[in-house]
């Protein structure tokens, strides 16, 4: 299960069936799908985002937005997505904006 599906895609311990690893009996593709990127049950799926990807098995963050009216204000995307709610939190529409310490 070393090369399923290409050279050096391993299945780690699942089955190949067409070139595909089967993730819980179900073929999936580990180079591109996002809720099994590289793995089975690896998903890049983050908090309050859009547009995850899975490239060549490792999840790309490269095309992901946050949704409104969340932010990614700590740059961690792959950790805890889009974590910040811009309109409740601290942050005052604006990532680093503090209202409490502004007098808003």
């Amino acid at each position: 299960m070393n090369n399923c599906g290409g050279c050096g895609n391993v299945c780690n311990g699942d089955s190949c069936t067409g070139g595909e690893c089967l993730c819980s009996g179900v073929a999936k593709n580990l180079q591109t799908d996002v809720a099994n990127c590289g793995a089975c049950g690896n998903n890049c799926d983050v908090a309050n985002a859009t547009g995850e990807q899975c490239t060549n098995g490792v999840c790309d963050y490269g095309s992901t937005s946050c949704t409104a009216p969340y932010s990614n204000c700590d740059n961690n995307m792959a950790s805890n997505g889009c974590e910040a709610n811009l309109s409740t939190d601290p942050n005052c529409g604006v990532c680093g904006l503090d209202c409490i310490n502004n007098g808003a």
